[in-house]
């Protein structure tokens, strides 16, 4: 259509590949948001716009063993989008930082495609499968963490659970 730039943010890197390729062979600049290529295919774009996620995810475990402790506990994880850079470089980081702390257990983790509304139910199911089991919430970004903070609420468990959110929205801030 004759455009003089993309930008993008797909919310599936591997299926966006061989899209991001015509784009290149049709000599059309790509700039990708938040998502990145496997190294492999990074020639496809001509700049990565976003976060370094592997390190926010350290950062977020790092959270957790302070939060935690020297008793450390029993974790759950609400992530997002399955397969998409964010929520595999922060779990990634998260699950490195703990290395070495064998008191500080996932119970386990759901992914949410980034939604509120799903991650309410995620943490529901939680709280059903291990009720005041949980000591911490990894909440991949803040609109997850606020979805479970929510289930908290209504569950009667505001303020008893910690839970690490990212990305900084003016919404998690006000909880």
């Amino acid at each position: 259509q004759g455009v003089d730039g993309i930008i993008i943010e797909p919310n599936d890197m591997a299926a966006f590949t061989p899209i991001a390729q015509q784009i290149k062979a049709a000599g059309i600049p790509l700039i990708v948001f938040c998502q990145e290529f496997e190294e492999q295919y990074q020639d496809l774009r001509i700049c990565y716009v976003g976060c370094k996620d592997y390190d926010c995810g350290v950062f977020a475990g790092q959270e957790a063993i302070r939060c935690l402790g020297e008793e450390g506990g029993n974790v759950v994880i609400v992530n997002g989008m399955i397969g998409s850079t964010p929520q595999v470089q922060r779990g990634k980081g998260f699950r490195d930082a703990l290395v070495g702390h064998d008191n500080i257990v996932i119970l386990e983790e759901q992914c949410s495609p980034w939604d509120r509304a799903k991650a309410v139910e995620i943490m529901e199911d939680f709280i059903t499968r291990y009720g005041e089991d949980i000591d911490l919430v990894y909440a991949m970004d803040d609109n997850l963490a606020i979805g479970a903070v929510e289930a908290l609420r209504s569950a009667g468990l505001s303020g008893k659970i910690p839970v690490i959110g990212y990305n900084g929205m003016s919404d998690a801030f006000d909880l």
